[in-house]
């Protein structure tokens, strides 16, 4: 079953297995794009058969998922308008009185997990750092590590927050060829691994031959399959 809501201006589109009781069932929020819900449908992606899952579709991943406003790494790229906390509001504020009316969800221990893609991952890396408890798992497939402040920036937080539950994929050729900041994609990615670790973090890593646009159907799938897996 499938189908469309919207809160405050953004439009979701909620995943929900056939037979099951919903209202019982994880919450995996998946941060996508405007349009983007046909690769998941196409490639069979959603739904999920152990989650109730809500593709909320971004008209802006430059703005939505960046922590703070940076410059633009290209005439291609545009600038990006750092309006996270805004997006962290809406997940925490505005989402889920809609979804626990609409699919009568009282519990309010169900398990929660996010997923991301690019700059859809690097945000899930922020709303941890910000609001710790709102999701117990965290799938983050090709995050956008190189962004410009994050690695000190999550450095210096990480030791004081809970540990958590992770899946983060990379491939072992991004930023090869690029001549900007994504050139530091894999030793950042590294120290990401690292860091979680130390502080306690339960992480399932994975790492192919690609770079940030070969395996994405391959990366997102096992992203989905451990939340089907783990999310419980």
């Amino acid at each position: 079953m499938t189908e469309e809501l919207e809160a405050k201006g953004r439009k979701c589109l909620v995943f929900a297995p056939e037979n099951k009781e919903v209202e019982k069932l994880p919450l995996l929020i998946i941060n996508g794009s405007s349009g983007g819900s046909e690769f998941f449908k196409e490639q069979k992606l959603l739904p999920r058969e152990n989650c109730l899952s809500v593709l909320i579709m971004s008209d802006n991943w430059n703005d939505d998922f960046t922590p703070w406003a940076g410059e633009a790494l290209n005439a291609k790229t545009g600038p990006f308008g750092g309006r996270a906390d805004e997006y962290i509001s809406f997940l925490k504020d505005e989402l889920p009185p809609l979804i626990k009316e609409k699919y009568c969800r009282q519990n309010e221990n169900i398990p929660c997990g996010i997923w991301g893609q690019s700059l859809g991952a690097l945000f899930n890396l922020y709303l941890y750092t910000k609001e710790p408890e709102l999701f117990s798992h965290y799938a983050c497939i090709s995050p956008s590590l190189w962004y410009e402040g994050w690695t000190d920036y999550f450095e210096k937080n990480i030791s004081s927050l809970p540990p958590k539950n992770w899946f983060i994929s990379c491939g072992n050729r991004e930023g090869k060829k690029c001549r900007d900041a994504r050139k530091e994609t894999v030793p950042k990615f590294e120290k990401l691994l690292e860091l979680l670790k130390e502080n306690g973090h339960k992480v399932t890593s994975c790492e192919d031959s690609g770079d940030h646009f070969n395996f994405i159907y391959q990366r997102c799938q096992k992203a989905f399959e451990y939340m089907d897996k783990n999310l419980k």
